[in-house]
């Protein structure tokens, strides 16, 4: 079981109605950052012809940075899990989004494909945590009766 978070009420002796609306604010912030995490993974890939001009390369070799992202993003998110219930859920979907927030910075100081290609593998790994955990998350938040509606919350966001 995840740590209990100061900013988020878990104790039992909180007001329910509170505690409610706490969660479902988390959740309306997770929800978003699962939609843009989602779109970050697919929408680079219409940019391809022309990044492979901008980078002077071919689109074979600039097109390696959807993969480059979909398989971090597949091998972050079997790590996550472990270290969120040694850390807490709420400290790693923190850590995730840090590192997918910098490293999508990042990349656009990329001046090779290289460059492109190794930010977008870093976007990836941080970007791995959030969706996952918010999974979790929700089965730590809410009650058995809501999460079924929460989860289908978190699709509709992430498929826009």
């Amino acid at each position: 079981m995840a740590k209990p978070n100061p900013d988020f009420l878990h104790w039992e002796d909180a007001d329910p109605a509170l505690r409610m609306r706490q969660h479902n604010r988390l959740f309306g912030w997770l929800a978003i950052a699962a939609g843009l995490i989602f779109l970050q993974g697919y929408m680079i890939a219409p940019l391809i012809p022309r990044l492979a001009e901008i980078f002077a390369v071919s689109a074979q070799e600039i097109g390696f940075i959807v993969p480059a992202y979909m398989l971090a993003y597949a091998l972050g998110a079997l790590f996550y899990g472990v270290l969120s219930d040694r850390f807490g859920r709420w400290s790693m979907i923190r850590l995730s989004l840090l590192i997918f927030i910098v490293c999508t910075a990042l990349t656009t100081t990329a001046q090779t494909a290289a460059q492109m290609s190794f930010w977008r593998l870093l976007t990836g790994l941080g970007a791995s945590g959030v969706i996952p955990l918010t999974f979790a998350l929700i089965g730590d938040l809410f009650p058995y009766a809501q999460r079924g509606a929460k989860l289908g919350l978190l699709f509709a966001a992430m498929e826009g």
